[in-house]
């Protein structure tokens, strides 16, 4: 770089050096005008305290608001809610200002044509809550820094902010709009119009809502809640013209919807006979543009048009047969009082509610009541509350089958003046619906069947569900007679023994199992009486039980040497499997009871003792597997097998010792014959393979497994000590002992 370039630049610098300092402001060193600290309040104004506030920028129309409630209003250039946030923040920023530096008259302060307060950027106005007004006149920016020159009506100082206000409060209309649509308390609504492709009036009834037009019916909570939060909650996407010299442009004349809301306002508890305060607001909606929908406050709202969501349309003008409540009665079971239900045999029960239980009407007023089944009754109640209509049909066809219904049901609740009045008619033609009519209401309505088979329940499904309630320890005697078996056991010593088809150990887990079921043996459902067994497989029954039980131990002896003892108690239970389901009754019992698979289950199973074979591993002293392939010998020598005829073959005894210990624990799953057994129906004459082991005492055991079984995994087997005797063996426990000598090798 020259001299004469730097020459230049300093010359320059000296030249911006020497503007800056022209430039800078007047000092205003005279006592009192230099701000202590630094800062100094320039309204000294809290605020909280402010109640209305007016701001006009330059040639802009101003825009006034008033404080109601915390919340602000605008009231020029229009009237309607405020963006209360936007216009806290300028009150605030305003009313906490402090200045710098005051030039008074005698400080010369900057010129006009500095500060522009003769023609001001911007006036805002502030009033507190005793009425007095604050007007600041804003003017320019202080050169090279962020303070802005600021005017006080009725004060002839020119003060330096330390704020960049022009920066600040520029927002515009829009800024300040709020874009609520309306003010509704959703409390308040007591009436919803809506006006469209479906139209319909919707008026409050206590905590619920009732269609007023164009048919009466209830009305879906929901929806209506749905119809009422979307007005209430309605937002401006954007403001589009607020004096427009047509409507019809937008959709709006005539509009596609409106929504119109009725509030009544209570009176204060200060004004107690005054009036309800009754105000309606209408929402319009019209022509749709992508995801918006041009819309305008009808009446007080002025001709304002705004956009606002598609889909916040869409959820307040739904469709009618979405208003309507699906529900076919508006019910809380807890509420129920007494239920009559009368069948269509023309059999009728009266339930009614005593406390935490129900109890069925007797049939002379005599009579001690009967205590109704709860589930059942619970079961019927819930089924009601929940059955939903997925159509409606209008008026009574005899196709209906409401001349001789399924059931009738009338139930008597706590609150309402009139029963609800329930008709169970016949299936739709696709048999996948039932008709059912609200009677009350006068409306039919059309459920899915499976929920009108909960509500066509027989009078009889109310009675007590419990079968038996008795001390099975007390049982002497079981006889089990299952289609053509027979089966008899008796308790000795303590244990249980079979008596019948043969003479042997019973199976002690299952008769305890069998008896602590029976001990508080409960159906599923009571679903018919005996004169009615036939319909439930239960005339020739598949299974008889008959339990004999000793007679309890008096509390007190009878006099005399002559008294007979109690005789002992017998209990004959008839079972079948029918129609998909389990049945069970009494034979001295009135009723018929649905029961789980676990009792009939509990009747199919083994009642001989299942355990086969009882030994260890180490007290076999040598063992045969042979097969249609061979046979093949191992035989021990203290602790170590070796394999008959090849003395080098390494026998794994870990896996000889596994098929053994499998061997020695070895328990049917269930007889095939106690005795007389057809060996060749069962393909026993010729096995499959057979295991025979020798003890160290000298017993011999022999398991002979045949080829078939009842089943593709499972196998007939038999002991040969027992040759008219075979069993089924369980498929896991065959391929323990399937093996070839291979199998074998270490």
């Amino acid at each position: 770089m020259n001299s004469k370039t730097t020459l230049i630049l300093v010359l320059a610098l000296l030249v911006a050096v020497a503007g800056i300092w022209w430039l800078r402001p007047a000092s205003t060193e005279s006592p009192g005008e230099e701000a202590a600290n630094g800062s100094r309040p320039l309204l000294s104004l809290d605020p909280d305290d402010v109640t209305a506030f007016e701001i006009k920028s330059g040639d802009e129309v101003a825009c006034s608001f008033v404080k109601r409630d915390a919340e602000w209003r605008m009231t020029a250039p229009i009237s309607g809610p405020a963006q209360s946030r936007n216009v806290d923040n300028d009150v605030s920023l305003l009313a906490k200002l402090e200045y710098d530096k005051a030039y008074g008259a005698k400080d010369d302060p900057p010129g006009e044509e500095l500060t522009s307060l003769d023609k001001p950027r911007r006036v805002v106005k502030l009033t507190d809550k005793s009425g007095k007004a604050h007007v600041l006149r804003i003017g320019n920016q202080q050169a090279l820094s962020s303070r802005t020159y600021v005017s006080k009506e009725g004060d002839d100082n020119v003060y330096l902010v330390d704020a960049d206000l022009n920066g600040t409060l520029k927002r515009k209309l829009e800024d300040y709009r709020g874009k609520r649509v309306t003010e509704i308390s959703t409390a308040d609504v007591v009436r919803v119009q809506v006006t469209g492709d479906e139209s319909f009036t919707a008026v409050k009834q206590g905590t619920g809502w009732a269609i007023e037009s164009p048919e009466k019916a209830r009305a879906d909570l929901t929806v209506l809640n749905r119809i009422i939060n979307g007005v209430a909650g309605l937002t401006v996407t954007k403001f589009i013209d607020d004096a427009p010299d047509s409507l019809r442009i937008y959709g709006l004349e005539p509009p596609r919807v409106t929504v119109t809301l009725t509030t009544k306002k209570k009176p204060s508890a200060d004004d107690a006979t005054a009036e309800p305060e009754t105000t309606e607001t209408t929402v319009a909606f019209g022509s749709a543009i992508e995801d918006n929908v041009f819309a305008h406050l009808v009446g007080a709202g002025g001709a304002t048009v705004f956009q606002v969501a598609k889909t916040a349309m869409d959820s307040v003008s739904p469709a009618l047969s979405d208003v309507r409540d699906k529900r076919i009665v508006d019910l809380q079971p807890m509420r129920a009082q007494t239920i009559q239900l009368t069948s269509a045999s023309g059999e009728s029960i009266t339930l009614s509610r005593e406390g935490v239980q129900w109890l069925i009407a007797p049939p002379a007023p005599s009579d001690v009541s009967e205590t109704a089944e709860p589930v059942a009754v619970n079961d019927l109640l819930n089924a009601l509350r929940d059955a939903k209509a997925v159509g409606f049909e209008d008026g009574v066809r005899p196709e209906f089958g409401f001349d001789a219904p399924r059931v009738r049901l009338r139930i008597d609740v706590q609150g309402r003046n009139a029963p609800l009045e329930i008709s169970v008619g016949g299936l739709t033609p696709s048999q996948t619906g039932a008709y059912v009519r609200n009677d009350a209401e006068d409306f039919v309505a059309v459920i899915p069947a499976d929920e009108a088979k909960k509500l066509a329940v027989e009078p009889v499904s109310f009675r007590s569900r419990n079968i038996l309630d008795v001390n099975t320890e007390r049982a002497t005697r079981i006889s089990l007679r299952r289609l053509s078996e027979r089966i008899e056991l008796e308790k000795s010593d303590g244990g249980w023994k079979m008596t019948a088809p043969i003479e042997a150990m019973a199976n002690a887990g299952n008769v305890s199992g069998l008896l602590k079921e029976l001990a508080s043996l409960k159906g599923r459902a009571v679903v018919g009486k005996a004169a009615n067994r036939a319909a439930f497989g239960l005339s020739q029954p598949q299974y008889t039980l008959s339990i004999t039980l000793t007679p309890p131990t008096p509390t007190t002896m009878p006099a005399g040497d002559d008294v007979e003892p109690p005789a002992p108690q017998t209990i004959v239970l008839f079972a079948s499997r029918h129609a998909g389901s389990r049945y069970a009754m009494l034979e001295d019992g009135e009723l018929i009871y649905e029961v789980e698979e676990k009792l009939v289950a509990d009747l199919d199973q083994e009642y001989l003792d299942t355990s086969l074979l009882s030994f260890a591993p180490d007290d076999v002293a040598a063992v045969t597997f042979s097969s249609q392939e061979g046979a093949f010998r191992f035989t021990r020598s203290n602790v170590e097998w070796s394999l008959d005829g090849e003395s080098t073959f390494q026998v794994d005894k870990a896996k000889l010792d596994s098929a053994l210990k499998a061997l020695g624990e070895l328990r049917a799953q269930r007889y095939a014959a106690y005795e007389n057994a057809d060996l060749g129906a069962l393909g026993l004459d010729t096995p499959q393979m057979r295991i025979a082991v020798e003890l160290k005492d000298g017993a011999k055991r022999e398991l002979a497994i045949s080829g078939i079984g009842p089943n593709a995994a499972d196998r007939y087997a038999q002991l040969t000590e027992q040759p008219g005797r075979a069993f089924v063996l369980e498929g896991t426990l065959v391929t323990k002992f399937d093996k070839r000598v291979a199998d074998f090798k270490k």
